[in-house]
């Protein structure tokens, strides 16, 4: 559920374990695997600075003042890599994607959360805190979904539920690299069981005349 290195709330939680429920009833063979991508993080966050400082180093020199300080934080970052720590994240992510293809070998596919938290207000910029666990950085809250793409494998998500006040819940679904025919089979599948629908993206509020 949590990857081994995310907070994930409680409402989305029970939302997800219900879809699951509802898959295994369906026919779907569940099992519960040690799952710890907790070494991804160091990764990410090493391979993301060095982007952002190559992409970005000369908008941080001309542009400073129009860039949010978490843009500002993230090039700085990069800048401050070294040759030898870029070699090291590459050398990790490699062994910690052999051995996640090796699970999917065994199991064909990985359910998660899609997300952590269910749609928050659009006045926060990011996630702070998850059912009372502060989140350090603007990067913590999105470890579900960077953790995958860590790994570089294929990955669709799904709507499969709601929370008790009525919010979208999303089911993550990963496959292994070059099998998303399989992957988008098996999201179809997927949503074709849960019959999760949503007829727009938001309901339009009404306004005093």
């Amino acid at each position: 559920m949590t990857l081994g290195l995310a907070a994930v709330s409680q409402d989305v939680t029970a939302s997800v374990m219900r879809a699951i429920q509802c898959l295994a009833l369906a026919g779907l063979e569940i099992a519960e695997p040690a799952v710890d991508l907790r070494a991804t993080d160091a990764c990410f966050r090493t391979l993301r600075a060095y982007q952002f400082a190559v992409l970005r180093r000369d908008a941080l020199t001309l542009h400073r003042d129009k860039l949010k300080p978490e843009v500002i934080w993230n090039i700085e970052e990069g800048l401050k890599l070294t040759a030898l720590a870029l070699g090291e994240a590459e050398a990790a992510r490699a062994v910690l994607r052999t051995a996640f293809l090796e699970l999917l070998d065994a199991h064909e596919f990985l359910i998660a959360p899609t997300a952590p938290v269910a749609p928050f207000p659009v006045t926060d910029r990011y996630v702070t805190s998850i059912d009372g666990a502060e989140q350090e950085t603007y990067l913590d809250w999105l470890a579900l979904g960077y953790a995958i793409t860590v790994m570089g494998c294929p990955a669709i998500s799904i709507p499969c539920g709601f929370t008790a006040h009525g919010l979208p819940v999303g089911l993550q679904i990963i496959g292994k690299p070059y099998d998303e025919h399989k992957l988008l089979r098996m999201a179809r599948w997927c949503e074709d069981v849960l019959q999760v629908k949503m007829d727009r993206p938001i309901t339009p509020r009404k306004t005093a005349a």
